[in-house]
């Protein structure tokens, strides 16, 4: 198993040939909420000892989502509707200042 990580620039570029705007990359950490059980979690905090990993512990999975967003002020509202689920997970919204898509931070 591997993991790829890329950007489409072309994407990104056509997207602002079409709608225009400087737009804003936001990235939002959504996790299980403390006390919520994390199947996932427990899976691999079980599985890294048997790997060789020793000394895990705490392991928590989530998920990152990455928006190129005009409106950013915007992004808490998409995180209570759609992205995250508030009953049971968190999620904390990262505004990177260096990554502006198509111009100047």
């Amino acid at each position: 198993m591997f993991c790829v990580l890329a950007t489409n620039d072309d994407a990104i570029a056509k997207h602002d040939a079409t709608y225009g705007g400087d737009h804003l990359r936001v990235r939002v950490l959504i996790r299980p909420k403390a006390g919520i059980l994390d199947p996932q979690g427990q899976a691999v905090e079980r599985a890294l000892p048997a790997l060789g990993f020793a000394g895990v512990s705490n392991v928590h999975v989530g998920r990152l989502v990455e928006l190129d967003v005009d409106d950013p002020s915007r992004v808490g509202e998409m995180c209570e509707r759609l992205l995250a689920n508030p009953l049971i997970e968190d999620y904390e919204i990262q505004h990177p200042a260096s990554d502006r898509v198509n111009g100047a931070a």
